[in-house]
């Protein structure tokens, strides 16, 4: 699903923040109920009653205890806007649940025909509301029914352009590794900065090991000088000391690699600069080393 970049960020017509964690505006919460208004209106969901259940149900709130005269549309908008903000998110997940196929039925045949897919019905979804949290600078995005961390432009990118590498066979301890790392971080309602940047390490550690053989993980600074230089071919010498420096990040930061009280505290700019960090080293490894197809006997 492509991400939508909006009219204001691709223009300058704001000035860019920090994406807005842990809260969800009221502004973000009126979209939403835009957004189900078009669920409803398309026929991707039947009415208003399954998304008043699901509100209901996410904030643990019982129907009698609020007003019996509200239509199932009124208890809905009432629980969305009062909700806690991670209870928002994980309503946006429960709504996906709730989509359906478009089917009519024709009398002649006595048979019903699907005129939209439960799959457009999802993409629908999926791009409005991955819309709506670009535009309100939301820290998420959606993705196949689950809210992920978004982060900064470039670390998607270096994300998926690693994703598309790791995807390789060949790279399958890497990619246990790494997406470890991507669900510490997109763990809510706090992220695991620590175990994230662990994870991230050790996925560095681990692509190093399979374009090089040996064992990375005990002799990293050994593997990465061992490929460095000035030539056609190797790592120039201010690249390798960068890797070499983010590696040794984990075993200075607090709680990574020892106690809690040593070294110094992760925050989530740090950690998503690691998974940023780790995913371009990654890319650049693979294609300045790129592994070697096995020859078949004959």
């Amino acid at each position: 699903m492509t991400r939508v970049i909006p009219f204001a960020q691709r223009f300058g017509a704001v000035n860019p923040k920090a994406p807005i964690d842990r809260d969800v505006p009221e502004t973000a919460r009126v979209g939403l109920i835009g957004i189900l208004e078009g669920l409803i209106g398309s026929q991707y969901v039947a009415g208003w009653q399954p998304l008043a259940a699901e509100a209901l149900h996410t904030s643990r709130k019982l129907r009698d205890q609020l007003d019996e005269n509200l239509s199932d549309r009124e208890v809905c908008v009432a629980t969305i806007r009062e909700m806690s903000w991670d209870r928002f998110y994980t309503f946006c997940e429960r709504a996906y649940r709730r989509l359906q196929a478009i089917s009519v039925y024709d009398p002649d045949t006595e048979c019903s025909y699907e005129t939209q897919s439960l799959e457009e019905a999802q993409a629908f979804y999926g791009n409005e509301l991955n819309e709506l949290l670009a535009e309100e600078n939301l820290a998420y995005e959606f993705h196949e029914g689950f809210l992920q961390r978004r982060g900064r432009p470039q670390t998607q990118k270096a994300l998926r352009r690693a994703g598309a590498i790791l995807a390789d066979a060949r790279y399958r301890d890497v990619r246990i590794h790494y997406n470890k790392a991507l669900g510490f971080f997109n763990r809510r309602p706090k992220p695991d900065e620590e175990n994230c940047v662990k994870e991230a390490v050790c996925a560095l550690e681990a692509s190093v090991e399979t374009l090089f053989g040996g064992k990375a993980s005990k002799d990293f600074d050994g593997a990465i000088r061992s490929r460095q230089g000035n030539d056609e071919g190797q790592i120039p010498p201010t690249i390798a000391d960068g890797l070499v420096k983010l590696r040794a990040f984990r075993g200075a930061a607090r709680g990574v690699a020892h106690a809690a009280l040593e070294g110094g505290p992760v925050g989530t700019a740090d950690t998503e600069l690691v998974l940023s960090l780790v995913a371009a080293y990654v890319t650049y490894l693979n294609d300045k080393f790129p592994v070697q197809e096995e020859e078949l006997p004959f």
